[in-house]
């Protein structure tokens, strides 16, 4: 189930154990070398949130720049944000 990209919570509640055990059997696992798909992040809140972060590049923007549309504006970066957090009042980029 963890191989196919289940979460720990669905896997618990399909085998009735806690989410913990699994978690602890993943880490088990992982010791003897098994990978597991990345599932992780979240999905934005406001649907049309991610068609404005992930938007069009605009013309004219070179490759090694990282361009985000937000609300309209762009935001263009020379290296990859480590983190970018973006709320009503305040942006955070970290690289």
């Amino acid at each position: 189930m963890l191989l196919e990209g289940q979460t720990s919570l669905e896997v618990a509640s399909a085998l009735g154990i806690s989410a913990a055990t699994v978690n602890n059997y993943r880490a088990h696992f992982k010791k003897q070398g098994l990978s597991f798909p990345n599932n992780r992040g979240r999905k934005p809140s406001h649907p049309s949130a991610e068609k404005q972060i992930k938007g069009e590049v605009p013309q004219g923007i070179r490759n090694n720049e990282f361009t985000y549309v937000i609300d309209g504006t762009n935001v263009s970066f020379n290296t990859r944000p480590k983190t970018l957090l973006i709320s009503k009042t305040r942006m955070l980029v970290e690289f």
